[in-house]
């Protein structure tokens, strides 16, 4: 059914950069008139509503923000469609907040002829087609559905009486609540959030923990990093400063050049990624990316170049997706499994954000080249195509002088990139390493509630009913269940009974065959299920293979954790993929191909870097260090003096094999109660 007035005659040219509609219908990227609407919002593309239903069933929607410049609507119908589908979307039952009623649209303008009949509520206008059905209830069991579910539970059965290890009574538990939790979140039978309450429920209800200590996993120090990272995320796009600077730095580096316009992009996107949630960065720039290349593209066609501009569109939202997904490599809030492996308890804190940031900043940037060089030979060969500088400088123009709001928001990030940064060497030596990253995050991001507003009077720059609706509390229960199923993990055993036998299947491997196993197999994984769900998996059950091979657990732990982020084939594998793939813009072959060859460059140029960088900050070629052996039930800190890995020590770890023996790195068996030194305290 197409949306069209009753007049023929009227001129259908869009507008580009004065067109205030909702940013998320920007992003979706479909005009008003789009021939293939979902039969649940009117407008949007059957593909786009699924996908954008779906991750908001995973807690990672694009959320609808402030009003931006997009080329949405044609010009005659701006706001009676933003109208409609605002309401379209109200109905659908709390997927817009209030903050963005009919009341903040602009009034419909009067029509330049009095010939033509008065405007007509959308739900009233003359147009001939079939009636729209009501929204279609969501499908709770679908076939793949079902197939999870009963793969799932039947596993969950089966697992509690295959008994691992006699030592380890609980581990036989603990591995079917594992599988469980990882069938389901691969399936997703449930919206992943509600999975990751699973572990809430499963694992006290076999004695494995006590609530309290369960609980208290899905709310800790990691969870409140994000949470003062994701307000002051939410800040910037409140108050449009992304826009700001996108358009100031395309209007510096040149529009003249296709490679140098995915170039600015993709940087924008990774540095925007780098300090930001990579999801809430790709939200906020593809409505303004879609803009300008509409506007190009309508130059292209007059001139006969659509294939041109065709190519052009690819490997800017391509280039968006990568870098997006590259970029939320370099820290720790850049995306979630970053946060899944700095919250694992084994750790003892030994990766914060200034280290962190050291190890991966490198890596990150190998992606973004890697990515670029994929979309300019692959992609942009032939292209002579521009963006239209007029029309940037006229959004530029449009957006007005700096406001204090926008500044405000720009020194509450600087504030918090440089504290997380500068904590080691300014903050700990003044008040100790009791400040640790989430409590400078959140120190940041409250300077946004209490600085009065220049653009709203009477209210703060970000006020509290606008930061709950838009912080993505999916992720913190996926974080949660990572950290839960870790804890539950080292308290039933499983570590040491899976630890063992996974250690022997990898005892051939020397430490760079090793990683890039490592790396090539997590990268396969984690095109087909959720980043953050591979990394809640495999984490707990590579720490364990560490401890058993008396290996430095961020040798093993680190590249996965990298790999995670490698998710560039399919759009289902992050939320960065899914959105860009939900404009409709994209073939599932532009990301399989592109996505492929720079999924398949990274594990081959990355892995050995991922590994030098590894060595280089975090010395994981030293012996098995003494922090990490924190089990005496597994792990033994032994007074036996030798060579391990290259080094001389005087003191090493041994793995517990009985209650009177224990296991060298060399292999060698030892007399437990002779040798043992004081077991080692938690740094």
């Amino acid at each position: 059914m197409e949306c069209t007035s009753s007049s023929s005659d009227r001129p259908r040219e869009p507008v580009r950069a004065f067109s205030r509609v909702p940013s998320t219908l920007a992003l979706l990227g479909n005009t008003w008139h789009a021939p293939e609407r979902s039969p649940a919002v009117p407008g949007l593309g059957r593909r786009s509503f699924s996908l954008i239903e779906m991750h908001m069933r995973q807690g990672s929607a694009p959320r609808l923000r402030e009003f931006t410049p997009a080329p949405v609507f044609h010009k005659h119908d701006s706001v009676l469609g933003a109208h409609a589908v605002v309401r379209d979307l109200e109905a659908m039952g709390g997927l817009i907040s209030s903050s963005h009623s009919l009341s903040r649209l602009p009034s419909a303008p009067p029509r330049s002829s009095s010939s033509e009949p008065p405007p007509q509520p959308r739900e009233a206008a003359a147009v001939e087609g079939p009636k729209q059905e009501p929204p279609p209830a969501e499908a709770f069991c679908t076939r793949p559905h079902a197939i999870g579910a009963a793969s799932g539970l039947l596993l969950f059965g089966w697992l509690q009486f295959v008994e691992l290890s006699a030592e380890q009574p609980l581990a036989n538990e603990m591995l079917a609540v594992v599988a469980l939790v990882a069938v389901f979140w691969m399936f997703e039978v449930l919206p992943l959030p509600v999975t990751s309450l699973l572990p809430m429920l499963l694992i006290p209800a076999f004695g494995i923990l006590d609530h309290s200590l369960v609980a208290s996993a899905y709310w800790g120090p990691v969870q409140m990093m994000f949470v003062g990272a994701f307000i002051v995320d939410v800040g910037i796009e409140h108050v449009m400063l992304h826009q700001r600077l996108a358009l100031n730095i395309l209007l510096r580096t040149g529009v003249e050049r296709p490679f140098v316009v995915v170039a600015s992009f993709s940087a924008i996107s990774f540095c925007f990624s780098s300090v930001c949630s990579n999801t809430a960065t790709v939200v906020m720039l593809v409505p303004f990316a879609t803009g300008l290349l509409d506007t190009s593209a309508e130059q292209a066609r007059a001139r006969g170049e659509e294939h041109q501009a065709a190519s052009l569109q690819r490997a800017v939202l391509l280039g968006i997706a990568f870098a997006a997904n590259g970029g939320g490599i370099a820290t720790l809030v850049g995306t979630p499994p970053n946060g899944v492996l700095a919250g694992q308890p084994s750790l003892h804190g030994e990766v914060g954000f200034a280290n962190w940031f050291l190890f991966a900043a490198p890596i990150a940037c190998c992606t973004l080249l890697i990515a670029l060089a994929v979309l300019h030979f692959g992609v942009l060969r032939g292209v002579r195509l521009s963006l239209d500088e007029q029309s940037l400088r006229a959004q530029l123009q449009g957006l007005g002088p700096t406001s204090r709001d926008e500044v405000v928001a720009a020194g509450a990030l600087a504030l918090q990139v440089f504290l997380w940064v500068s904590r080691p060497y300014l903050l700990e030596p003044v008040f100790g390493p009791g400040l640790g990253d989430s409590a400078t995050a959140c120190g940041a991001a409250v300077l946004l509630f209490v600085v009065p507003s220049s653009e709203r009077p009477g209210e703060s720059v970000l006020t509290w009913s606008v930061a709950q609706q838009h912080l993505p509390w999916g992720i913190l229960l996926l974080l949660g269940a990572g950290f839960a199923i870790a804890a539950g993990c080292e308290a039933s055993g499983l570590t040491t009974a899976l630890g063992g036998s996974l250690a022997e299947a990898l005892s051939g491997l020397t430490d760079l065959p090793l990683v890039i196993t490592i790396v090539a197999a997590v990268s396969l994984l984690t095109q087909l299920t959720s980043n953050t769900a591979t990394a809640n998996t495999l984490l707990p059950l590579l720490n364990a293979v560490a401890k058993a091979k008396l290996t430095n657990p961020l040798l093993l732990l680190l590249p996965t954790t990298i790999a995670c982020s490698f998710a560039f084939v399919l759009p289902a594998a992050t939320a960065p993929n899914s959105v860009i793939f939900a404009t409709e813009r994209l073939d599932i072959a532009d990301f399989v191909v592109n996505g492929g060859i720079t999924t398949g460059l990274s594990i081959a140029i990355c892995s050995p870097l991922v590994y030098l960088m590894a060595d280089t900050v975090f010395d994981v070629r030293a012996p098995y260090p003494r922090w990490a052996c924190d089990d005496p039930e597994s792990c033994a800190w032994v007074a036996v003096a030798g060579e391990v890995d290259g080094s001389s020590v005087e003191e090493q770890a041994c793995a517990v094999v009985s209650d009177e023996s224990c296991r060298l790195r060399n292999g060698t068996l030892v007399d437990l109660a002779a040798t043992l030194a004081e077991t080692a305290e938690p740094p």
